[in-house]
């Protein structure tokens, strides 16, 4: 799960966000990342997980809750079953 914001997004937001990624992380996903998409992306804040992504040009109270549920429904749903690493 990726969350990512866009330059200029305010100060407030950014924190929001991270917020956010902390409460994921202390609830069990310390896989999840937040930064900056400086590629152009048309949204403000945008989170992404294995095919899906959703974008939101305004943030408002309404944001944090979509954000939530698309976490909720997405996160960990990946093929892999596991992450393999160096042996």
């Amino acid at each position: 799960m990726v969350f990512q914001y866009k330059p200029g997004t305010p100060v407030q937001v950014i924190g929001q966000l991270q917020s956010l990624v902390d409460e994921i992380q202390t609830n069990g996903n310390p896989r999840v990342m937040l930064f900056e998409n400086d590629t152009g992306m048309p949204y403000t804040v945008a989170a992404t997980a294995w095919t899906h992504l959703i974008g939101c040009d305004k943030v408002t109270p309404a944001t944090w809750d979509a954000l939530r549920a698309f976490q909720s429904r997405y996160d960990l749903k990946a093929p892999e079953t596991q992450f393999v690493g160096p042996e």
